[in-house]
C-alpha cells in the first residue's frame, strides 16, 4: 500500500493545531468546559476540512 504523504501531512498539521488550541486556552485561564471546547471544535474543522478534501 502506497503512502498518502499529503494525508498525512494534514493530519499531522491538523493534531498541532489543535495542540495550538489546547495551550493557548490553558495560557489563557480557561477550565472545565471551557477549556476542551475550543480544542474540540478546532478539531472537529480540521477533521471536516481533512474529510472534504480527500473525499
Amino acid at each position: 500500500m502506497d503512502a498518502n504523504w499529503s494525508l498525512t501531512a494534514a493530519t499531522a498539521v491538523g493534531v498541532v493545531l489543535v495542540l495550538a488550541v489546547a495551550v493557548a486556552a490553558n495560557a489563557a485561564g480557561l477550565t472545565g468546559a471551557a477549556a476542551v471546547v475550543p480544542p474540540l471544535a478546532a478539531g472537529i474543522v480540521v477533521a471536516a476540512g481533512i474529510r472534504l478534501g480527500y473525499a
